[in-house]
């Protein structure tokens, strides 16, 4: 699910780009892959919500890959699983913000 979501916060920030998954039916020649290596996603003792992530981006006709480390820590709006899910959602879409970024400024 998390995957699914993540493509689509991609699509809605790169409008003008065609965001897929390896795992899909589908497939093309990229211009650029991202490769994400998700490390953390868990409230810790206080209750925040802590995502943590390591991104490569691949470009064609580049040899070497852009690395780049994600961290990002949202309070939850409530102790609640409903506080979670929203922290969690925007902690997401920190990653994907983060993620979009290096994909433009490449």
């Amino acid at each position: 699910m998390l995957r699914r979501i993540l493509r689509q916060e991609l699509t809605q920030r790169l409008p003008r780009s065609t965001v897929l998954s390896e795992i899909g039916a589908v497939s093309a020649t990229p211009d650029a892959t991202i490769d994400l290596d998700l490390q953390r996603l868990d409230q810790d003792a206080s209750g925040n919500v802590v995502l943590e992530a390591e991104a490569s981006l691949t470009l064609k006709g580049r040899k070497a890959p852009i690395l780049r480390s994600f961290r990002f820590s949202v309070p939850s709006t409530a102790r609640t699983s409903a506080g979670e899910v929203a922290a969690i959602s925007i902690a997401v879409g920190q990653l994907a913000d983060g993620l979009a970024a290096m994909v433009v400024g490449r």
